[in-house]
């Protein structure tokens, strides 16, 4: 009895197995799990047939809500080999680019026409926002590092062909932007992309430029983010000071913050070191050379004022009968000591700003 039981079990496992088995196993893939916002990522559906089905696989896509997608291309098979077991998986590839930040659940359902069997997969894509930090003048959104040429030949009134290369959505890039001298025109006749998605793509813009007596070459610069290294970058072709790097303004922003920051960081410290002083009244310098030196620092003369009348209550609070104020005085003079260095740091930063505005536009 025993056995017979054992070998009921054994055949319902095997028929379970067997059953499981049979049935479509879909699963989704993504070529970046965690892409920035507007980088080209490849969704890959892949859905394992363990025997032969009648009809064709019929993916249910989903709205993609808060993505840009390309229609569904690349149908193909592969073999698995599970067990001894040859399975045919069927696959889509489709594009999709994110236009936000945030977490976004995929779900995809597949059946086969017959509606025999059917089954579904999903993904969570992880959105990231690109930085702040290093970002270069001029950019305007573009993500993915594509080849950029510039094909010029021959001088005077003619055509130049600027090429862009790469596998990423480039009919979603904005434009390059020029780099010509004041007297030349550089007008934009055609705009053309080639290429199918996650494939190659090729951009082609064919511009119309005419020097007007420059003796320079058209040149061009996009500003770019590389999602693969995480940092900004500028492309350049035609430009002979051109650099792949984040780029001179950029550059020049740094070191002029830099110097605001270390002056700040400078005269703060200096600032505080004779400010605190403020808070014992009788310690030297005397008072009225204290006030006057606060008032050179940029101390309103209302906080003056409010600091030589709490100086004197302090003093008749220490030695005259209601000493018991003292400490409620000192914690007002911290207060306002407080205020005297908000307001010396405010003017100093205004005096800097002052300097460095005189210094690039005088």
């Amino acid at each position: 009895m025993n056995g017979v039981r054992f070998g009921i079990c054994i055949l319902l496992l095997f028929v379970a197995t067997t059953a499981n088995s049979s049935e479509l196993q879909a699963r989704l893939l993504l070529s970046d799990p965690i892409p920035y916002v507007g980088e080209t990522v490849t969704l890959t559906l892949e859905v394992d047939r363990p025997r032969p089905l009648t009809g064709r696989l019929q993916p249910a896509w989903p709205p993609f809500t808060g993505f840009q997608v390309s229609e569904p291309w690349s149908t193909g098979t592969r073999t698995l080999v599970t067990s001894g077991n040859n399975h045919r998986a069927e696959y889509r590839l489709r594009t999709i680019r994110p236009l936000s930040a945030g977490s976004f659940p995929i779900r995809v359902g597949v059946k086969t026409a017959d509606g025999t069997s059917q089954t579904e997969a999903q993904v969570l894509v992880i959105v990231q926002p690109l930085p702040d930090f290093g970002k270069p003048v001029g950019f305007q959104g573009a993500v993915g590092l594509p080849e950029m040429v510039l094909h010029d030949s021959g001088e005077g009134r003619r055509l130049v062909e600027l090429v862009l290369r790469g596998k990423l959505d480039l009919a979603a890039l904005p434009l390059p932007q020029p780099v010509t001298e004041e007297q030349s025109t550089l007008g934009l006749l055609t705009d053309r992309t080639t290429g199918r998605l996650p494939a190659e793509q090729t951009r082609r813009l064919q511009y119309f430029y005419d020097p007007r007596g420059s003796s320079s070459a058209p040149g061009f610069r996009l500003p770019v983010f590389d999602p693969e290294t995480g940092r900004y970058q500028v492309l350049t072709t035609g430009v002979s000071e051109g650099s792949n790097d984040i780029g001179l303004p950029g550059t020049t922003l740094l070191l002029v913050s830099s110097l605001i920051l270390g002056f700040w960081i400078v005269k703060f410290l200096r600032i505080r070191h004779s400010v605190a002083r403020t808070t014992d009244p009788g310690h030297y310098p005397p008072r009225k050379i204290r006030l006057r030196e606060l008032g050179d620092r940029g101390v309103s003369s209302r906080t003056l004022r409010e600091l030589e009348s709490h100086w004197l209550r302090f003093d008749e609070s220490r030695f005259g009968k209601n000493g018991d104020q003292g400490d409620k005085l000192l914690i007002a003079l911290r207060h306002l000591n407080r205020r005297c260095v908000q307001e010396i740091d405010k003017s100093a930063m205004n005096q800097s700003i002052s300097r460095i505005v005189k210094l690039f536009f005088h």
